[in-house]
């Protein structure tokens, strides 16, 4: 019996001691990590520096993901710019503050740049290149990003698969002009927004109406964004919170960002 148990004890040391690829990934990236339920402010959260990626940053791993996906903040410098960077994983990005640009590419010799602000949203094809620059030089731009980064990471369990493979997903991003312009909204529209770039999200999600008993959060509506040719899709929610509760239904591994007001879950 005594045997037993100290076998039974030493398999729970071995499983609490246990790290998975990813979180070995990210000790070598030398950035702390934010668990539990929420970041109360992704705005003020203290960053570190992120040597790799040459700007500051924090991993954010919540409750409830289960190794899904992740988020992380990321800040870069004054006039400065990150690292050019490609992973074979699914990146989104929103702009929490500045303003600057993006350059991505497949071909070194057909780069294309993009602009963006407080509030812009898009999407990081898979194993596309791309550096973020900051057109500011008084302030550090702010984004936060979510990424299918743990599963991706855990499944291969190999860094130069994921992060130097040479492989195009062509279905995906093949280098095409155009591709990260703001395509034509129509508030309302069947089936979601199918756009790569979305200038401001704010102004992109539609204002509740009257509140009432019926319908999801009682007024709440929101816009369904459709991105990566259609393969990523995300949802912008606005709705009248502070005078109706809500209950939102999301899909698991979800991660919600609340960008304007105060919302409690």
């Amino acid at each position: 019996m005594a045997e037993l148990t100290t076998r039974g004890q030493d398999s729970i040391s071995d499983a609490e001691a246990f790290r998975s690829p990813y979180e070995l990934w990210k000790q070598s990236e030398g950035l702390p990590t934010i668990r539990g339920l929420s970041v109360s402010n992704c705005y003020d959260v203290e960053l570190v520096s992120w040597r790799s990626r040459g700007g500051s940053g924090i991993f954010v791993n919540l409750e409830g993901t289960g190794g899904f996906n992740d988020c992380y903040i990321c800040e870069i410098p004054p006039k400065g710019s990150l690292n050019p960077i490609r992973h074979i994983y699914d990146e989104l990005v929103f702009i929490l503050r500045g303003q600057g640009a993006t350059t991505v590419w497949i071909d070194e010799n057909r780069k294309q740049t993009f602009e963006w602000r407080e509030r812009s949203y898009f999407a990081i094809p898979p194993n596309a290149w791309h550096q973020h620059h900051n057109l500011e030089g008084d302030q550090p731009a702010r984004y936060v990003a979510m990424t299918a980064m743990p599963r991706v990471i855990d499944t291969f369990k190999d860094l130069d698969f994921v992060f130097d493979n040479p492989y195009v997903f062509k279905s995906r991003f093949s280098g095409e002009d155009g591709y990260f312009q703001e395509s034509e909204y129509v508030p309302g529209q069947r089936g979601g927004w199918t756009t790569n770039f979305v200038h401001d999200v704010l102004a992109r999600t539609p204002t509740p109406g009257g509140v009432s008993n019926e319908g999801r959060g009682g007024g709440t509506v929101a816009t369904v964004f459709n991105m990566v040719g259609g393969t990523v899709n995300r949802t912008a929610r606005r709705g009248p919170w502070a005078r109706t509760p809500s209950s939102i239904a999301t899909a698991p591994a979800s991660t919600c960002c609340c960008f304007v007001g105060r919302a409690t879950r």
